[in-house]
C-alpha cells in the first residue's frame, strides 16, 4: 500500500512551518500535513489526495483551463483543447422495429463505435426519426454504496433533472448540463415513461476527459419493467473509444430492443468519475411534419417478450443486483478501444495497429505464463458471481494468513531498516515486561518505503538486495520469529511472507536491459500494447529474482506466501492494465503462490477481483486519514461491501499515535479505537483476514513504551486482535 510515511527530510520542514501533502489511505480524502510537533501530522483538512502527494482528484467547481485541475495528465502533456462536439446518439429510423430477437442476451450486446454516432443531436421533430420519449419524464439515480463523503464531491455537478431535457452538453466538464457521478459502486438511472409504451432504442450519453478523471464505463447494461419493481434486462453496451486518449470526447451507449414498458434501467460502474447528459428512450408514435406528407401509420406493437429471469432484488431501493450483469470487459473490447488504423484516433492524431494485430503481439505473453492466453481470453461478459461473505482466515485465498502486518523497508534510514528487537513486538504479543503470551500479526507484506524504489532494473535490485541482505529486514523476521518460536514452545510455526511486485505506473521509458532486451514501459514511446508486453516482462523477471533469492536464503521461520500489486486501483489512463494484471495472476499462480491486493475504498474493478486473477483482497476504509469522514458511516458502508464481494478489511493506524501534543494524541487514539469498534459491531473482528498499515514501526515505539498513553494503541491491537474488543460507540 502506497501510503506516505514520514522521514526525517519531512519531519524538519513540518518543523520549519511547510506544509506538505501526506499520504491517504482512500481516493478523494486528502490531508494537508501541518507544523505541530516532530511527531505531530495533521490528518484533517480538504479533500484532496488519492493515493499519496503526487495525486489529486477532481475539485468540484474546477477551472478546465487550470492544469492543477488534471491530476491524471501525464507531467508533459499541456491540457488538452475541448473543441466542438461531433458526436451524439443516433435516433432510430421511423420504421425501425427494434431487435426481434429479445429472449437472446448474447444478441444483445454490442461494442459501441463512433461510426455509431451522429454529427448532430437527434431532432424531436425530425419525421423520419423515432422521437425521444423520455423527453421531459421523471427519473432516479441510485447509488450501491453510497458515501457521503463522494456525494458532497458531487454537489457542483448536481442533477436537476437535466437528464431528460434534451438538450446535450459541450465538451467542457463544467457546462451544467453535465451530472457528475464519484466513485460509490454501480450506478443506476431510472426512467418513468409515465406509461406502457413501445420501446426500440436506448442510450445513455457520456463525458471522457482522462486528464481530469472523467471516465467511459466499462459497459451500461439496460433493463426493462412495467411496474418499477420487476426488472428483465434488455442488453449491454460496451465502450468501443477513448482507451489512453486524453482527448475530450463522448460516447453514447445504445441498444437496440423491441419492447413494450414504462420503466427503463440503465446501470454501469463508475470508475473515477462518470459525467451523464442525456438518457434517451425512442419508441411511442414518430413526429409528424410541420409540412409535406403525413406521419407514418405508427409502430408495428407486437413486441418480442421480456428476456431473460425476473430480477426484483434491489440493493438499497435503488440499485439492482444482477448476478449474471457483466463483469470486466473480454481482451478484444478492451482492445477496441484503442486508437487503431480502423477506428478512432488518438489526441496526437496518430493512429494505432488493428485489434487483430494487437492480438497477435499479445500472445507472447504465453511465454511468461503458458497458461496465460486462456485465462485473458475467458474473462469479459458476464464473470461468475463472486462468494458472499468476509474473506476468512481459512479461505485457500489468505495462504494461511489471518493478520498481515505492511512493513516498509529500504529507505537507507532507521524507519525503513527493521532489525530483529523490532519485529519481535510485531509478531508475537508482548506484556508490559517485552514477554511474548502469544503470537500476533502472522503475516508480514513486504512493500518498498514511501514509493522511493526507481522504476528500473537497477533500483528494482537495489531494493531486492536490501531486502535480503544479512541481519535486516528478511534476515531480522527470521531471526525474531526463530526466537519467538522458542519462548512460545511452538515449533512448528512460520510467519507467512508477501512480497510487492513493484508499480509499473510510472511509465519508465529506460527500465533496463532484461534477458537482453532494452525494456521501454512508456505507452507514448512504444504504445499500450507494447508497454503492456514489457512491463509483464519486467515483473517476470522480477519475480524471477526473488523466488531465486528466496531459495538461496533458505530461512528456517519464513514461508513464501506470494506477491502483492501495489497500485491500489486498476490505472484508468492504461487501458490494459487489466491484462497486465491477469497476466501477473497467472504468473503467480505458476509458482503456485497467491496474488494479494489492498485497494481503496471505490477502487476501479474490485467488485471484479476475481476475474482480475487476485487470491486476497483486503479494502481500505481511509477514516484513519480524513477525520471530517463519519467512522460509523464509513465503516459500516466499506464492511457491507466486503461482505458483498468476499473482501477482507485493512486496519490503519492514523500518524500521531506518539504525539506529544495530548489532543492531537486522542484524536489519533480515538480513530485507531474507532476501527475495532467496527469490528464488534460489523461482525470483522473474528477470523475475518486482515492487513494492518502501521506507518513504518507505528506500533514499536507504543509497545516499548512505559506511558500507558501510548502503550495503549499496542494493548488495543492485541485485544483486537485476540477478539476482545467489545465497546460499542464510535468517536
Amino acid at each position: 500500500m502506497r501510503k506516505s510515511v514520514m522521514t526525517a527530510a519531512v519531519t524538519a520542514l513540518l518543523l520549519a512551518g511547510v506544509q506538505l501533502m501526506v499520504g491517504t489511505a482512500y481516493a478523494g480524502t486528502g490531508a494537508a500535513a501541518s507544523s505541530t510537533s516532530e511527531q505531530d501530522v495533521a490528518t484533517s483538512g480538504p479533500a484532496a489526495s488519492q493515493q499519496g502527494a503526487d495525486s489529486e482528484v477532481l475539485r468540484p467547481g474546477a477551472n478546465p483551463n487550470n492544469p492543477n485541475d488534471y491530476p491524471y495528465l501525464p507531467s508533459n502533456m499541456p491540457i488538452p483543447v475541448a473543441g466542438p462536439r461531433t458526436q451524439y446518439p443516433k435516433a432510430p429510423s421511423a420504421n425501425s422495429t427494434g431487435t426481434t430477437d429479445s429472449s437472446a442476451t448474447d444478441s444483445t450486446d454490442s461494442i459501441m463505435s463512433p461510426s455509431d454516432a451522429a454529427t448532430t443531436p437527434p431532432s424531436p421533430a425530425d419525421p423520419t426519426t423515432l422521437p425521444d420519449i423520455a423527453l421531459g419524464k421523471s427519473y432516479t439515480i441510485g447509488t450501491q454504496w453510497p458515501d457521503a463523503t463522494f456525494e458532497q464531491n458531487e454537489a457542483s455537478y448536481v442533477n436537476t433533472g437535466q437528464l431528460t431535457d434534451g438538450q446535450y452538453a459541450s465538451l467542457s466538464f463544467t457546462d451544467k448540463q453535465w451530472v457528475g457521478l464519484s466513485y460509490q459502486g454501480g450506478r443506476s438511472i431510472v426512467v418513468n415513461l409515465g406509461s406502457v409504451q413501445p420501446i426500440r432504442e436506448v442510450s445513455l450519453d457520456f463525458l471522457q476527459n482522462l486528464g481530469a478523471g472523467i471516465v467511459f464505463p466499462d459497459s451500461v447494461t439496460y433493463y426493462a419493467s412495467d411496474d418499477g419493481t420487476s426488472w428483465h434486462k434488455i442488453g449491454t453496451a460496451w465502450s468501443g473509444q477513448g482507451g489512453g486518449d486524453y482527448t475530450p470526447q463522448t460516447q453514447a451507449y445504445t441498444v437496440n430492443t423491441n419492447i413494450d414498458a414504462q420503466y427503463i434501467r440503465a446501470q454501469f460502474t463508475d470508475k473515477i468519475w462518470s459525467f451523464v447528459d442525456q438518457f434517451a428512450v425512442f419508441g411511442g408514435q414518430p413526429a409528424a411534419p410541420a409540412v409535406g406528407p403525413a406521419a407514418p401509420a405508427g409502430l408495428v406493437t407486437n413486441p418480442g417478450p421480456f428476456p431473460g429471469p425476473s430480477l426484483t432484488t434491489i440493493m438499497g431501493d435503488d440499485y439492482l443486483d444482477d448476478p449474471n450483469a457483466p463483469g470486466l470487459p473480454s481482451l478484444t473490447q478492451l482492445l477496441a478501444t484503442l486508437p487503431s488504423s480502423s477506428g478512432t484516433s488518438s489526441s496526437s492524431g496518430s493512429t494505432g495497429p488493428s485489434v487483430a494485430t494487437s492480438l497477435a503481439a499479445l500472445a507472447q505473453l504465453q511465454q511468461l505464463a503458458p497458461g496465460v492466453w486462456d485465462f485473458l481470453h475467458s474473462t469479459g461478459q458476464a464473470g461468475p458471481k463472486n462468494q458472499s461473505g468476509y474473506l476468512m482466515a481459512n479461505d485457500p485465498g489468505t495462504g494461511g494468513i489471518h493478520n498481515m502486518q505492511i512493513v516498509y523497508t529500504g529507505s537507507g534510514t532507521s524507519t525503513g531498516e527493521w532489525n530483529e528487537s523490532d519485529f519481535l513486538p510485531m509478531i508475537s504479543q508482548e506484556n508490559a515486561n517485552g514477554t511474548p503470551t502469544g503470537w500476533l500479526f502472522d503475516g508480514t507484506l513486504f512493500d518498498d518505503y514511501s514509493s522511493n524504489t526507481p522504476e528500473t532494473e537497477v533500483g528494482w535490485t537495489t531494493w531486492l538486495t536490501d531486502l535480503f541482505s544479512p541481519k535486516i529486514e528478511l534476515s531480522a523476521l527470521d531471526q525474531a520469529v526463530g526466537q519467538v518460536k522458542q519462548e512460545l514452545n511452538d515449533p512448528n510455526f512460520k510467519e507467512k511472507v508477501v512480497i510487492t511486485i513493484p508499480s509499473t505506473e510510472g511509465n519508465s521509458s529506460d527500465f533496463g536491459e532484461v534477458d537482453g532486451q532494452s525494456l521501454d514501459l512508456n505507452p507514448a514511446d512504444v504504445g499500450q500494447v507494447q508497454s503492456t508486453i514489457n512491463k509483464a516482462k519486467a515483473i517476470h523477471w522480477y519475480m524471477q529474482q526473488v523466488l531465486s533469492m528466496w531459495n538461496q536464503a533458505d530461512f528456517s521461520n519464513l514461508q513464501l506466501a506470494g506477491f502483492y500489486w501495489e497500485p491500489e486501483s486498476v490505472d484508468q489512463n492504461l487501458p490494459l492494465d487489466q491484462v497486465l494484471i491477469q497476466t501477473t495472476a497467472a504468473m503467480v499462480h505458476q509458482d503456485h503462490l497467491n496474488f494479494y491486493w489492498i485497494p481503496y475504498d471505490g477502487a476501479v474493478d474490485v467488485a471484479d477481483w476475481r476475474q482480475l486473477g487476485f487470491d486476497n483482497v483486503t479494502s481500505q476504509v481511509g477514516v484513519a486519514f480524513n477525520y471530517s469522514i463519519n467512522a460509523a458511516e464509513r465503516l459500516q458502508s466499506v464492511a457491507e461491501m466486503a461482505q458483498f464481494y468476499h473482501m477482507g478489511l485493512e486496519m490503519e493506524q492514523p500518524y500521531n499515535m506518539m504525539s506529544t501534543n495530548p489532543t492531537t494524541l486522542t484524536e489519533a487514539q480515538e480513530k485507531w479505537d474507532d476501527y475495532f469498534t467496527g469490528g464488534y459491531v460489523y461482525g470483522y473482528e473474528g477470523d475475518v483476514m486482515k492487513t494492518w498499515y502501521l506507518n513504518s514501526k507505528g506500533l514499536v515505539q507504543p509497545a516499548e513504551s512505559t506511558n500507558p498513553l501510548y502503550r495503549k494503541a499496542y494493548d488495543d491491537a492485541v485485544s483486537f486482535v485476540n477478539d476482545e474488543w467489545t465497546q460499542t460507540t464510535f468517536y
